[in-house]
């Protein structure tokens, strides 16, 4: 057996050049694998953002609706504790609104 092989044939460097490229294929795999997690973890934080926006989305349509039946119900009703709560809350409403006037158009002259 020479010095400059090993038991099996192969040359010294040839032998840590595999050690070294295994080794680095295994760090590679491993960062690969906390890569995905992370990767993993920020799309469901960004599912769980998205879920929050649509159920938001949701409630301003209810809120909207149950804000515009409870204003038709104080005014048909004439109920001032309604009227009063609504307004506390800033909203303010006409039964009957007074319609806009349509602006004259350009250029007829009568």
């Amino acid at each position: 057996m020479s010095e400059t092989s090993s038991p099996r044939g192969v040359p010294p460097r040839v032998g840590w050049a595999l050690v070294w490229i295994a080794s680095l294929a295994l760090v590679l795999a491993v960062v690969n694998i906390g890569l995905q997690l992370d990767v993993q973890a920020a799309r469901n934080a960004v599912n769980q953002r998205q879920a929050f926006i649509n159920e938001t989305a949701a409630v301003g349509r209810i809120d909207s609706a149950l804000v515009r039946a409870l204003a038709v119900q104080a005014a048909e009703h004439h109920d001032a504790p309604i009227t009063a709560m609504l307004a506390a809350a800033g909203v303010h409403y006409q039964l009957h609104p007074t319609p806009a006037t349509p602006a004259p158009a350009a250029g007829m002259h009568h």
